[in-house]
């Protein structure tokens, strides 16, 4: 059962003191495009990290920025007591934790010493993360989950929130401490009895987000139709009642049909639908647009899309009314943005605010520099000849200088001597 959430603010940079020590090297393992910013920012907060990725060159590219490269899973696991996860699909997490059936002594588990602690940040089916749990707890180490809501430029910006549960409250308690070194964004312990909790609030948050892609590439394809120009209605949208990061973000990729791969591969959300649709399903919840969500994905991936930004979902919107996004694809994997867009009366008017913008700053910078010299050479040697207290000069800071009359001073001075 899911307890209410106890949100927890969280900074990550600078003079701040933790239970667990910045002293102590900490594994990690999964350094892909969510991996190898979460392992950088604890390299930013003075953590030693020792990090192990199938892929080399991502563990290289970390050496660089002063982590310890690791041969192996099974490196990571002997020399450090805390241990971070980031993989893609359960089955590489299994794989990962419980090593090779065929070879004994592989994989995390058979290697963690009694009592370490393995933090799995991974997106994936609840009833695994219970699973992991129970082998960790045979082999008297610890386990918490902590999915991640973030894209890759998010976590690199410190600005990720991360779902902690587990079934040991203390160790929950203490991977939030760690976690809190990787984000300025809130770590949210969601159970301290069941490790699935988080996952199933991961699962849940990223349908979602996915069914806020579809409707606004619904409600934009029929704008579109009308002759409305979809990516200024949505910026639209997105400045006034839907001013929110999901809104603003997938409505800029949406409207302008920008899925450039960088954040979040279309087939990794196929994923977590099929996830979020197999525990609904277990769980005997009714979930229709989930059902509409993953024929979407589905239709998509076949089309030869995965390599996508999962926002790629609103091509297939776009195509059902006849339109080409062939440019936008081709656009899109070749990494290039999309070209400059906006309304030559909305751009005009823009352009317009700022410049006077840009005046009235002037303005108030000259006239915060004439009251400095005005109260320099006339009302501060006025207080001073008075005798008048270091309260009053504070009284003057805050009024205009020349506004304030020759009687207004008089009465001041007046309440200091009585």
């Amino acid at each position: 059962m899911l307890r209410r959430a106890c949100y927890l603010r969280v900074r990550s940079v600078g003079c701040r003191s933790y239970s667990a020590s910045t002293a102590t090297t900490v594994g990690f393992i999964g350094l892909g495009n969510m991996g190898f910013p979460m392992a950088h920012n604890l390299l930013k907060a003075g953590v030693d990290v020792l990090c192990f990725d199938a892929n080399r060159a991502n563990v290289d590219r970390l050496a660089l920025l002063g982590a310890k490269p690791a041969d192996s899973v099974e490196q990571v696991a002997a020399q450090t007591h805390m241990i971070f996860s980031v993989l893609p699909k359960d089955e590489v997490v299994t794989s990962v934790v419980l090593g090779d059936e065929a070879k004994p002594g592989s994989g995390l588990l058979a290697n963690m010493a009694p009592g370490a602690l393995h933090v799995g940040c991974s997106t994936i089916h609840p009833n695994t993360s219970r699973a992991l749990d129970a082998k960790h707890r045979e082999a008297k180490t610890r386990y918490v989950a902590a999915p991640i809501f973030a894209r890759p430029d998010g976590m690199e910006a410190h600005q990720a929130n991360f779902v902690v549960s587990g079934s040991d409250a203390a160790a929950v308690e203490q991977a939030s401490q760690w976690l809190a070194k990787c984000t300025d964004g809130r770590v949210a312990p969601f159970s301290t009895e069941d490790p699935g909790a988080a996952n199933a609030v991961k699962l849940c948050g990223n349908f979602l987000i996915a069914t806020a892609i579809e409707s606004m590439a619904e409600a934009l394809a029929l704008l579109e139709a009308n002759g409305v120009d979809r990516v200024q209605a949505m910026q639209f949208y997105s400045s006034t009642f839907m001013n929110s990061v999901v809104h603003k973000g997938y409505g800029q990729r949406v409207s302008e049909r920008d899925h450039r791969l960088g954040g979040f591969a279309l087939e990794l959300g196929y994923k977590d639908q099929r996830l979020a649709h197999q525990l609904a399903m277990e769980c005997q919840v009714p979930m229709p647009f989930l059902s509409t969500l993953i024929d979407r994905f589905l239709s998509e991936c076949a089309k030869g899309r995965s390599d996508l930004d999962w926002s790629a979902i609103g091509l297939g919107v776009c195509e059902s009314r006849g339109v080409d996004v062939s440019e936008a694809i081709d656009r899109s994997r070749a990494g290039q943005a999309p070209p400059p867009h906006g309304h030559p009366f909305l751009i005009g008017q823009l352009l317009r605010v700022d410049y006077w913008n840009l005046r009235l700053d002037e303005e108030i910078r000259r006239d915060v520099e004439m009251r400095k010299k005005r109260q320099a050479k006339f009302a501060e040697p006025l207080l001073q000849k008075n005798g008048l207290s270091s309260e009053c000069k504070q009284r003057l800071d805050q009024v205009t200088p020349f506004t304030r009359t020759t009687k207004e001073y008089r009465r001041t001075r007046g309440e200091r001597n009585e």
